[in-house]
């Protein structure tokens, strides 16, 4: 029900703002960046979404400019309300038959009006090898985290911990994640207490025994 609720508040914030290139190059921004896997595919690619930056637990509308200026919702799917940390995710699907160039994903809050917008590619070229990162690589105590990692098996259970600088490991429970076509998104709260050091995010697949090492500082 949430989900038609979100269509159909997409739909209307398209129609009212006839959003376009222009529109969406001024589009009002949290400072804080979104981010998909892959930045590029083919048609027919699964592209998936996150965003951050906006109110704890509100609606958020989402929709895609294509690359000969139209604007649309069609083949959004897994698209929840922010978390409590103002973060959503959903995948998209590009169509087989779709245009050929750069598109734009947007998304903006409903009570917040707050708007991100990520530019992104479908043509010929190749999705981007298996990687891992993890942002902001310095943070203070009691600071989010963005992560992602991929090279996993489609839909695997994978066990997330941290060590810690002075060497104990400590598992790790999310309140979201995505794991689509291999690749893990999600994000960590430090501990307002967070020992001053290295610290590593360790994500290891259970099936393919794929396991990704994402190092961060924590500075006072």
């Amino acid at each position: 029900m949430f989900r038609s609720a979100y269509r159909v508040l997409a739909t209307l914030l398209v129609l009212s703002f006839s959003i376009g290139w222009t529109a969406s190059a001024q589009a009002q921004s949290s400072g804080e960046q979104p981010s998909l896997y892959p930045h590029s595919g083919v048609p027919g690619t699964r592209f998936t979404f996150i965003f951050a930056g906006f109110k704890s637990r509100e609606k958020v509308a989402v929709w895609y400019n294509t690359p000969d200026g139209k604007v649309s919702d069609k083949g959004i799917e897994n698209l929840d309300k922010a978390t409590s940390q103002g973060r959503v995710s959903w995948a998209w699907t590009a169509p087989k038959d779709g245009s050929i160039g750069t598109y734009q994903m947007v998304a903006q809050g409903l009570s917040s009006g707050i708007q991100q917008t990520i530019a992104y590619q479908i043509g010929t070229i190749k999705p981007q090898p298996p990687t891992g990162n993890i942002e902001p690589k310095v943070a203070r105590p009691g600071a989010l985290l963005i992560f992602n990692a991929s090279g996993f098996l489609i839909n695997e259970d994978v066990n997330m911990w941290v060590n810690t600088p002075d060497g104990k490991v400590f598992e790790i429970a999310l309140e979201q994640r995505r794991l689509n076509d291999g690749r893990v998104d999600a994000s960590y709260q430090l501990p307002t207490n967070a020992q001053i050091g290295h610290w590593q995010l360790v994500i290891h697949g259970y099936e393919s025994g794929v396991e990704q090492v994402l190092n961060f500082d924590v500075r006072s």
